[in-house]
């Protein structure tokens, strides 16, 4: 029995990633002008997130690292679910300590704790979603190594190579500008540049990403699988 590709899973992301980062240009235009009305677009964002989630799922079968990509999911949603928690914890600490009067000082140790705990968290966050994008980009690379095709393969490395480096030079350059302002605020403002700088170039990289996804879906979704070194789904795909 032939074996086919399904590879809706890829469209998924690229239509769930697009309708996020649409909605998140809105958010933006809309909190320069009424803050409060900003978060009216945070459902909408949602959607987006479910759609992408879903296609991480749905491209599990495919390949190994496929299925890595859903695992590293998973635990992203479950650190997110722990990031959400120590933040409520440390918003009440902070704009509501008339609540917690009753617990003295362990409030103000309680407020420390959640906010240490959340930036750990959001860290541990973000070093996941990287690990997801290579699963993600070098399981494209596998099929197309599969099918012969060594160009693919070779761009599917090429967007690893500019979106990782761009995210890590981008964030160090944030950090040190912030941590450089108090002290001259010139190298401040050129540090900062260039984060901005590297911004672009991620923004540039995830476009890349996604229209690797879409070719991949294009290309391959509902046609024979040529090799038979990685498992795929059981059925055919109409």
């Amino acid at each position: 029995m032939c074996v086919y590709y399904d590879l809706r899973g890829l469209r998924l992301i690229v239509i769930g990633s697009i309708v996020t980062m649409v909605l998140s240009v809105v958010e933006s235009l809309i909190s320069a002008v009424d803050e409060s009305a900003a978060f009216l677009v945070l459902p909408l964002e949602l959607v987006g997130w479910v759609i992408t989630i879903v296609g991480v799922f749905k491209c599990s079968r495919i390949n190994e690292r496929f299925r890595k990509a859903k695992t590293f999911t998973l635990i992203t949603i479950l650190l997110s679910a722990a990031a959400l928690a120590a933040l409520f914890l440390f918003l009440v600490n902070a704009y509501w300590p008339d609540e917690n009067e009753s617990l003295g000082d362990a409030s103000f140790v309680v407020g420390l704790i959640s906010l240490a705990a959340m930036v750990l968290f959001f860290l541990a966050i973000l070093i996941i979603s990287f690990i997801c994008v290579y699963q993600l980009l070098y399981g494209c690379r596998d099929i197309a190594l599969m099918e012969g095709e060594q160009y693919l393969a070779q761009k599917c490395r090429s967007i690893w190579t500019m979106y990782i480096w761009a995210s890590i030079g981008g964030l160090l350059f944030f950090v040190i500008a912030l941590g450089s302002i108090a002290a001259l605020e010139t190298v401040a403002m050129v540090f900062f540049i260039i984060g901005m700088i590297c911004g672009i170039v991620v923004l540039v990289a995830e476009i890349r990403l996604l229209m690797c996804f879409w070719r991949f879906w294009k290309t391959y979704h509902g046609k024979p699988v040529g090799g038979k070194n990685i498992p795929l789904p059981e059925q055919p795909v109409i």
